[in-house]
């Protein structure tokens, strides 16, 4: 279920970086670990090849969750599938060339190959718009009066474009979430103020 978003933002508070602290007190950099198994001689650990952080980083992304209200049920089987957020046969296809369409963040996956540029770069229809959000079961069951039939801007239909926006962004934040611990990592072997 999709939490409201009814709670009350609060900013953490400030880091305060210290090149020596205790032991055992948290370490500076907020990550709730004692100083000792954090940031303590982290300038002498083995720096992490930038290419695995991105894989990490590419592979925490695709971590899929069925956003039905029904998933886990008997009906769900909670195998979730490239959902996409914009109609294939409909949005997609009307922009589609060769039967491909033209991917921005096709061009962030790849900004390390072309030397820190964020190029656009073509995707297949069947890849292009897709996130791992529903399982085959609800994508279709849920989705069916928007994709398989004439399609009519009504309540109904806008309701369904809205829920699927929003599914889209509440698996996108938890799975960016889910990188903190993967972008902890990338001051290993840093000095003390690129740490910072």
């Amino acid at each position: 279920m999709i939490p409201l978003p009814n709670g009350k933002f609060s900013l953490p508070p400030p880091l305060e970086p210290k090149v020596k602290m205790g032991r055992n007190e948290s370490c500076w950099c907020g990550s709730g670990k004692k100083w000792k198994v954090c940031h303590l001689d982290r300038h002498k650990q083995q720096e992490v090849p930038i290419g695995k952080v991105i894989h990490e980083l590419h592979v925490a992304n695709q971590r899929g969750l069925c956003l039905h209200p029904e998933a886990g049920a008997s009906t769900c089987n909670n195998r979730p599938i490239r959902a996409h957020t914009i109609q294939r046969r409909g949005g997609l296809g009307a922009i589609a060339e060769g039967g491909h369409v033209i991917s921005g963040k096709r061009g962030f996956e790849k900004i390390f190959k072309n030397e820190g540029r964020v190029v656009p770069d073509r995707i297949g229809l069947a890849h292009a718009s897709t996130f791992m959000g529903f399982c085959g079961v609800h994508d279709n069951r849920l989705f069916e009066p928007i994709e398989q039939h004439h399609f009519e801007l009504n309540d109904s239909a806008a309701f369904l474009l809205a829920y699927r926006a929003i599914a889209y962004e509440y698996l996108t934040k938890r799975n960016a979430l889910a990188t903190v611990e993967i972008q902890r990592n990338l001051d290993k072997g840093k000095s003390f103020g690129v740490q910072v």
